[in-house]
């Protein structure tokens, strides 16, 4: 199995289990449990295990590299006859630029960690450990993940490239062609960003779906003011036709992204079956799927996208007043770069006099600093005591809300 179906398929369980803990924190019992154990079951937890078990399954195999080919030495390449030499030749500098890409996305995976688990102490300090209670931190959780979830497909898709590069990818596989080995290589590549493009997605409806809700709690509060206040019906009035447009707004903003959520998950689901498929039986696939399906494809996603950004920035510069405490630019900027700069960046490296093979490594190395320096930026986007981070306990139960309560009052008691 590759990282990205293995992430793939994690992010699909995580999803389930994630709705599974929430359902038990509606219960009493739940808070019977340390607070050390509910915080090792809760979702994020899992998930940074599992990003730890592929960067260091991704480490392994670099330090492998770096030391059987003497820190990438052409000299020390075995490339098959029939591989072709002329568009596996590493230049220097790409060489240089791609032994620095253990020690970035190690970097990311440390600082997106760090960054995470300044909101985690937070949620265990002010809620006792119950994610549900904390409605939009556990948002903005999921979208600091979108560094490492980039980083490690981008990582991955460097020792898909070095394998090619280095020959290694024949080993053990001489009955198989050289352009069959290289076909699933690019096909892992391409299904590695896809899965990554995907969560990309997702982190993109979560930054919505906070605008959306910091804009229909400020109108909340305007109209209490008018209630309690000295306003005239008719503002009251206008108030609640204010707050009915704004959840219109909400509606069509929210489908106009999910439908880029889905077009990506469509996208990501199709590239891991090309991927199994060529992996599986060293073939090409049918030429519907190989060919046509991926311009549909892209296609798509360029609508889709365009339209889910459109729709965020639309909003975000309508209400700017109302999200004035949201610091709207500097988050939406954290969710969105990666899309500008990769569509940018791909275009730019096609104009240079590089193979297809060197692009595609060039492509993958910069992604993994340039996601570095995104950790670094999150970090000041998104910190960890932004007052709009304490919401209501909406979600809990009467009962439950009480009993945490009782359980609060005595962690402050003793």
């Amino acid at each position: 199995m590759t990282q990205a179906e293995a992430l793939y398929f994690t992010f699909w369980l995580l999803a389930a289990w994630r709705y599974l803990v929430w359902r038990l924190e509606e219960t009493s019992e739940w808070l019977l449990l340390p607070a050390w154990i509910r915080l090792c079951l809760n979702y994020y937890s899992i998930l940074y295990t599992i990003f730890g078990t592929l960067l260091c399954s991704s480490l392994v195999t670099a330090a492998s590299f770096i030391d059987e080919y003497r820190w990438l030495d052409p000299e020390t390449f075995g490339l098959p006859g029939d591989a072709p030499a002329n568009e596996l030749v590493l230049p220097y500098a790409l060489r240089l630029l791609s032994l620095g890409t253990p020690v970035a996305t190690f970097g990311t995976f440390l600082f997106t960690s760090y960054h995470i688990a300044t909101h985690v102490r937070v949620v265990l300090r002010r809620r006792s450990g119950l994610i549900s209670a904390q409605l939009q931190r556990d948002r903005v959780i999921q979208v600091l993940a979108l560094p490492m979830v980039y980083g490690s497909m981008s990582f991955s898709s460097v020792n898909c490239m070095w394998g090619l590069f280095t020959g290694r990818v024949r080993q053990g596989q001489q009955s198989i062609a050289w352009k069959d080995l290289q076909r699933m290589e690019v096909n892992i590549y391409h299904s590695n960003f896809q899965t990554a493009d995907l969560y990309e997605a997702w982190a993109l409806y979560q930054f919505a779906e906070l605008c959306l809700d910091q804009i229909s709690s400020g109108l909340t509060k305007q109209k209490s003011a008018c209630r309690t206040g000295s306003e005239s019906p008719t503002k009251e009035q206008m108030g609640e036709e204010n707050q009915l447009l704004v959840k219109t707004v909400h509606r069509l903003t929210a489908q106009g992204v999910l439908a880029f959520v889905l077009v990506c998950g469509f996208n990501a689901s199709y590239r891991l079956a090309l991927a199994f498929y060529t992996v599986m039986f060293h073939a090409d696939a049918p030429v519907f799927f190989s060919q046509d399906l991926d311009r549909y494809f892209v296609a798509m996603g360029l609508v889709a996208s365009t339209e889910a950004i459109m729709n965020v920035i639309i909003v975000e510069s309508t209400f700017h007043a109302q999200l004035e405490d949201f610091r709207p630019k500097a988050k939406f900027w954290s969710t969105k770069v990666l899309v500008s700069i990769a569509f940018m960046q791909e275009a730019v490296i096609g104009l240079c006099a590089l193979s297809q093979l060197q692009q595609y490594l060039l492509y993958s190395c910069l992604i993994c600093y340039e996601v570095f320096a995104l950790s670094l930026f999150h970090i000041f986007a998104w910190p960890a005591s932004e007052g709009w981070l304490s919401l209501p306990r909406s979600r809990l139960s009467m009962q439950c809300q009480s009993a945490l309560t009782q359980v609060e009052m005595a962690r402050v008691m003793s």
